[in-house]
C-alpha cells in the first residue's frame, strides 16, 4: 500500500525530491573509513555470538547425538 501511496505522489505532479529530501552520497564517501569500522566490529560480533551459541547450546546435544 505504501508503494502505491509513494507511486501515486511521483505521478501526480508531486516533486518527490522537495517532500522526502535529496540524499547527498558525498558525505558517506568521507566517512567511509568510519562504516567500514563499524561493519567490521559488527560483523566480528555477530560470529562471537554465534560460536557462543553453538558453543553453549548446540555442540553438546549434537555430541550426545552422535556418539
Amino acid at each position: 500500500m505504501l508503494a502505491q501511496v509513494l507511486a501515486g505522489v511521483g505521478t501526480n505532479g508531486v516533486n518527490l525530491s522537495s517532500l522526502f529530501g535529496k540524499r547527498d552520497l558525498s558525505e558517506l564517501a568521507g566517512r567511509q573509513e568510519e562504516l567500514r569500522g563499524f561493519f567490521d566490529t559488527l560483523g566480528q560480533s555477530l560470529i562471537s555470538s554465534l560460536q557462543s551459541v553453538w558453543t553453549n547450546v548446540i555442540q553438546g546435544p549434537v555430541e550426545q547425538a552422535i556418539q
